[in-house]
């Protein structure tokens, strides 16, 4: 049985770094909105599963022809994301940056498909809300679910 997967990168979701100077000086910290994965060197993969039903978002994009549902979640809070991956056709993604249930009106997110051989590897960049005016971006990826090797 093959699982609908959202593998997302959580770029920012660290977006926090402690900058200290000499012994005995203060320690700040500093919020990130983007750029933390090169900063830091790497990153661990978080997986959504698309299992949701519509209605945990309440203004859908008009125009989807064959959505999945699904949420991410970071501590205690979430957001719910609509993934419209039509058979023809690019896939689109849209993530409920704010957290109000309305998809109509949070910036839109960067998701490109490249060829990977024979799959469809898509790729990009999203934005939610942390909360305190810190608005971080997430780098996210899926693998084509037809690739059996990414089952």
């Amino acid at each position: 049985m093959s699982r609908r997967l959202l593998t997302m990168v959580l770029v920012t979701v660290a977006g926090f770094s402690l900058e200290v100077g000499a012994w005995g000086q203060e320690l700040t910290e500093k919020f990130l909105a983007d750029g933390v994965t090169a900063r830091v060197g790497g990153y661990r993969p978080n997986r959504a599963e698309m299992d949701k039903e519509p209605d945990i978002v309440s203004v859908p994009p008009d125009d989807l022809t064959a959505p999945k549902y699904g949420q991410f979640a970071i501590g205690e809070k979430t957001w719910a994301f609509v993934l419209d991956e039509p058979e023809e056709g690019e896939a689109r993604l849209f993530i409920d940056t704010n957290g109000d249930g309305d998809l109509t009106k949070d910036p839109a997110t960067e998701w490109t498909g490249t060829e990977r051989g024979e799959f469809m590897q898509y790729g990009g960049k999203g934005q939610i809300d942390l909360g305190n005016g810190n608005v971080g971006t997430l780098g996210l990826y899926r693998f084509d679910p037809a690739d059996e090797r990414r089952e």
